[in-house]
C-alpha cells in the first residue's frame, strides 16, 4: 500500500482481503512497516505519533490474527529508517508504539531493527548493525523490544560458514546478534 498524501484515505482494501482470510483461517499475521512517506517523516526519521496512530489502527481493524508488527525494517540504513540512522530516534518511535498499544489493550508483538549486514563501503547515514544494536541495547530498549529482526539481502560463503568481521554477509551473522542480545 502506499500512501502518497497525508490527506488521502489509505486504501486499505487489498490489506482487507488479506486480513479476512488469515482470520476465516486461524492465521496469525506479521505486518512489516516499510517506506515512510515524505509527509510522514521528520529529521530524525518516521513521526512516532503519525506510526503509532498507524499501528493502533491496524490492531482495532485486525483483532485476531494481527499478532506482530515488524516497524521500519533496515532501521540501521538511510533506505530503511527514511533519515540517517538514529538508534534513540527508533527506540523513542518503538517506546511510543508500544505505550500507545498498551494504552488501548492490545496484545502485540513488537518486532524491531529489521537490521541489514553492512556493506563496504557503508552508505552514506547507514550504520553497522551490530552497532546499532549496541546502541539500542545502551538507550535501554531491553524492555521494549522483545524480537529482533534481521535481513540478510545478499549472502555470501558457505551456509555454514561462522561469521567474521571481514565479511558480514554469512548467514550465520545472527549469531553475533544474538551475543548482543
Amino acid at each position: 500500500m502506499h500512501w502518497t498524501e497525508a490527506s488521502q484515505t489509505l486504501d486499505l482494501s487489498p490489506l482487507n482481503k488479506s486480513m479476512t482470510f488469515a482470520a476465516e483461517n486461524g492465521l496469525n499475521v506479521l505486518l512489516s512497516i516499510t517506506n515512510p512517506p515524505e509527509w510522514a517523516n521528520t529529521p530524525q526519521g518516521p513521526d512516532p505519533e503519525m506510526t503509532a496512530g498507524l499501528v493502533a489502527q491496524f490492531a482495532r481493524l485486525y483483532p485476531g490474527s494481527l499478532r506482530a508488527v515488524e516497524l521500519f525494517p533496515g532501521a540501521n540504513t538511510r533506505q530503511g529508517w527514511g533519515a540517517d540512522a538514529n538508534p534513540r530516534a527508533y527506540l523513542r518511535l518503538i517506546k511510543n508504539v508500544a505505550q500507545t498499544l498498551s494504552a488501548a489493550g492490545q496484545d502485540i508483538t513488537l518486532v524491531a531493527g529489521g537490521l541489514v549486514p553492512p556493506t563496504s563501503p557503508h552508505g552514506p547515514g547507514d550504520m553497522d548493525d551490530l552497532l546499532y544494536l549496541t546502541r539500542l541495547y545502551e538507550s535501554g530498549a531491553a524492555g521494549y523490544i522483545p524480537v529482533v529482526s534481521l535481513r540478510l539481502p545478499s549472502l555470501h560463503g558457505e551456509p555454514l560458514a561462522a561469521p567474521w568481521e571481514s565479511e558480514s554477509r554469512v548467514l550465520r551473522r545472527y549469531e553475533l546478534v544474538r551475543d548482543l542480545m
